[in-house]
């Protein structure tokens, strides 16, 4: 089986979403980790949404569209508390749109857009 430019962007966003989910405790301290004080899962309230699912919820033209809240914004919004937790993130989720021929945006302080480039 052939895969598209966006089902490899796909895999590319949940593979960064696993590592975020092993690794982001590490970004703010051992409080944040699994069994600390504030420990919150931070794919927990991460959603993906592929094709028509992402233009009903991102609008026209989006193919993939990934959307936060709770901790997962933490970690993934620019608005977030942590920039610098956040940016890394980011980082990586542009860099695999770019490597994909996508092009990643804002589309809210809760949500990024991938458009093809």
């Amino acid at each position: 089986m052939t895969r598209t430019p966006t089902s490899a962007l796909v895999a590319d966003i949940q593979a960064i979403l696993s590592d975020l989910h092993d690794d982001a405790s590490t970004d703010l301290g051992p409080e944040w980790a699994p069994g600390g004080k504030w420990y919150r899962n931070p794919v927990a309230d991460v959603q993906l949404h592929v094709g028509d699912d992402a233009v009903k919820h991102g609008g026209q033209d989006v193919a993939v569209l990934l959307t936060y809240d709770g901790a997962g914004y933490d970690y993934l919004s620019p608005s977030a508390d942590y920039p610098s937790v956040s940016e890394k993130w980011q980082a990586k989720l542009w860099a695999a749109a770019k490597r994909h021929g996508f092009e990643a945006e804002e589309y809210n302080s809760w949500s990024v857009g991938f458009y093809p480039a």
